[in-house]
């Protein structure tokens, strides 16, 4: 009978002094990754989550994880983030959109797999048994028996808020932070600047250092996130597969590396053919599946008189013609295409900045042809080329309703 194949024992891991690039602090320090992805793999994680040493961590500078369901991403990052404050004394930084989200109340659990599964004393060499949460930072502490505090490290991480990156530029200091956790980065709402306020954050807690690892978290299955478009990814993630990934150099020489988690644990596969074995595109945000697509209204071909084709949708840089047509059957309503120029449009639907006669916020004047067209939609009575334009109309609608 084969026996299981056990994980490395994690030896005790002793402080190395920092190597720095060019021999200069303010340029940063140099981790041996190996070795710490070696430290993180003795610690015994399941093997069903994600394991943070698969990645090509020196090959890009931004790492962006996604998955329609919880895989460890952000637990096992913090794992991460232990072993690098044991090696190098250094403190990582852990994210979220705002204050609302790390108060002592939100952050209350947020270590309960990790302490429960006893990894901080493997970590710490059995010198502490749980971590405190105060004043925006983790520590480590030694929990005596009657719950008074033995002794406690200094900071292993820092939290912040990205709406509050203007304050840091003065007050934060993080001389050796080279790991960024922003988790929960796609979410119901989204600040027409965002990406920039984390640009300005990263660069605030850089301070212009090399080695410096900004991973992007998140539960989702949004792929019009205007993330992505940031990035220049957008088109790529949209046609990235269940535990695939690229990495892709911006054109002035960023590199991004993105990864879609699957499911690998067979008990849910087990689960989701006992229980959610039907052909609905949606449940794959709960199986694990590809990205969770609706079934749109399709355009279907029959006699129609051609009312109106002055208006189009621009949306994360694509834009969309809608075709007021009328026929006996359907009586009023729109088709929807995807156009490479609106030269023919004299309106257009936006939500960003506006640059041009044409265009209009969200969902225009709120009369006539405006108003009436997006009655027609609020009635259901729209029809799209395929399930892709179908998403992104819809996209498109729930980002006008978060402004």
């Amino acid at each position: 009978m084969a026996t299981k194949k056990k994980a490395p024992e994690l030896p005790a891991i002793e402080r190395e002094p920092l190597t720095y690039y060019d021999g200069h602090p303010q340029h940063g320090y140099v981790i041996d990754w190996p070795e710490i992805f070696r430290l993180y793999n003795a610690l015994g994680c399941p093997p069903e989550v994600f394991n943070p040493s698969t990645i090509p961590i020196e090959d890009a500078a931004w790492f962006v994880l996604t998955s329609e369901r919880n895989t460890g991403k952000t637990t096992n990052l913090v794992l991460i983030a232990m072993l690098l404050w044991m090696k190098y004394g250094a403190i990582s930084a852990y994210i979220r959109q705002s204050d609302e989200m790390v108060t002592p109340k939100e952050m209350k659990n947020f270590m309960n797999v990790i302490i429960n599964n006893g990894y901080v004393p493997k970590i710490t060499n059995g010198q502490y048994n749980g971590v405190r949460y105060w004043a925006r930072h983790y520590t480590f502490v030694r929990w005596a028996p009657d719950g008074s505090k033995e002794a406690e490290s200094d900071p292993f991480l820092w939290v912040g808020a990205l709406n509050e990156h203007e304050t840091y530029k003065s007050t934060l200091n993080l001389p050796t932070c080279n790991l960024i956790i922003y988790d929960e980065f796609i979410s119901s709402t989204y600040h027409p600047n965002e990406f920039i306020m984390l640009c300005d954050l990263h660069k605030t807690i850089g301070r212009n250092r090399r080695g410096l690892k900004m991973f992007l978290c998140a539960n989702t299955t949004y792929y019009y996130h205007e993330y992505f478009r940031e990035m220049l990814i957008q088109e790529e993630v949209i046609n990235c597969k269940v535990n695939h990934s690229f990495i892709k150099t911006t054109p002035l020489g960023t590199k991004i590396f993105y990864k879609m988690l699957g499911d690998k644990d067979i008990q849910r596969e087990k689960i989701n053919t006992e229980y959610y074995g039907f052909d609905n595109p949606r449940l794959k945000s709960i199986t694990g599946g590809d990205w969770a697509i609706a079934n749109y209204p399709h355009i279907v071909r029959e006699d129609r008189d051609e009312l109106d084709r002055s208006r189009c949708i621009e949306f994360n840089d694509q834009y969309y013609r809608l075709e007021l047509v009328s026929s006996e059957r359907l009586g009023f309503h729109v088709l929807v295409h995807k156009i490479n120029n609106p030269k023919y449009s004299k309106v257009i639907f936006t939500v960003g900045e506006i640059r041009e006669y044409r265009q209009r916020y969200r969902y225009g004047n709120n009369k006539g042809l405006d108003h009436f067209l997006w009655r027609l939609y609020d009635e259901n009575r729209w029809y799209y080329a395929d399930n892709d334009v179908g998403y992104a109309v819809e996209s498109y609608r729930q980002r006008c309703e978060t402004l």
